[in-house]
């Protein structure tokens, strides 16, 4: 699962910062998560952030299997984001 994770924010172009900020963890929390230090581990909770702020599958965060994204495709997605961050810059 950890793989799967850095992965997903890989394809997303984020920093580990980023993506904490994103899911409101701390960065150092998703180092140690990307890291596999066993004492933090991924928990369920962290996992139904992810797929709620990315709309990614829960499945294939568990289990690899299926497609990464569910209701939006990666470049709706990140459309999303772009226009989020135009939006905050004219704020």
């Amino acid at each position: 699962m950890v793989e799967r994770i850095k992965h997903l924010r890989k394809i997303l172009g984020m920093t580990q910062e980023e993506f904490a900020t994103a899911i409101g963890i701390s960065k150092s929390h998703i180092s140690k998560i990307e890291a596999f230090i066993p004492q933090t581990g991924l928990r369920e909770k962290t996992i139904k952030l992810i797929v709620s702020k990315f709309n990614v599958s829960e499945e294939w965060i568990k289990t690899g299997e299926g497609e990464i994204f569910t209701r939006e495709s990666r470049k709706e997605f990140i459309a999303g984001k772009l226009a989020e961050i135009l939006q905050e810059e004219d704020d």
